[in-house]
């Protein structure tokens, strides 16, 4: 279950969507196309999650990257073509997924929704948030199922 937090906990069923009004009042949406920009863009490349110890070995350059810094590691996400030759650690053939347009930062549930469906199918996924939307990277084995999954969960894939 998923609860959001405003004077006290209001429960919140399993992939309902809800967002806050301009009053900062709850409202419930009532699909997910209200939701918006529910459109999902499959990545038209291959993907690798690395473990780096320098920044400087990122070229930053390249179109897609996402940098994950913290006391504790400095990793990447990038094009496999575009990975560092040097990693502590590094795992490929990983295959994305971009939720379209921009999302408004009072939806609640779109990422819940989309990792639970994955997930009652056994499919693992790796998410990946920026600013405007958030990733959805899955392991090449499982991509096509899970393309399938989410069609028929009334995604449209393009």
């Amino acid at each position: 279950m998923l609860y959001c937090l405003e004077k006290e906990r209001e429960k919140i069923e399993e992939f309902e969507f809800f967002k806050y009004n301009n009053k900062k009042e709850i409202l419930k949406l009532e699909s997910v196309e209200e939701a918006g920009q529910m459109e999902l863009e499959v990545l038209a490349y291959n993907l690798t999650v690395c473990k780096l110890t320098d920044i400087s070995n990122i070229d930053t350059t390249t179109d897609i990257f996402f940098i994950g810094k913290t006391d504790e590691e400095l990793s990447l996400v990038c094009k496999t073509e575009d990975t560092p030759a040097e990693t502590v650690e590094r795992d490929d053939e990983w295959r994305g997924i971009r939720i379209q347009g921009t999302l408004d930062f009072s939806l609640i549930g779109i990422l819940s929704k989309l990792s639970g469906i994955l997930a009652e199918h056994k499919i693992s996924i790796f998410a990946v948030s920026t600013y405007n939307t958030d990733y959805i990277l899955v392991k090449e084995e499982n991509f096509e199922k899970a393309l399938k999954v989410l069609a028929s969960a009334g995604y449209a894939i393009i």
